[in-house]
């Protein structure tokens, strides 16, 4: 997973190029729901999906919960 803002811009910038029909790019990160829609207008290609499934507190939750419960 990438940080959201400009390193998940960046790659979805470098992969519009590459994708083609039957593709999926599923961003499961916590990005702001505007740059979703921008990535979503970005891959707008026939046939190439990308599904905005965010996840509140990215891949760092489990590390920041209390061993107390």
């Amino acid at each position: 997973m990438f940080p959201a803002g400009s390193p998940v811009d960046a790659t979805v910038a470098n992969l519009a190029p590459l994708l083609g029909k039957g593709d999926i790019v599923i961003d499961g990160g916590n990005s702001f729901y505007k740059d979703g829609l921008r990535h979503k207008e970005l891959l707008q290609k026939p046939g190439v999906h990308f599904l905005d499934v965010g996840v509140s507190g990215h891949s760092v939750a489990p590390a920041c919960e209390s061993k107390d419960g």
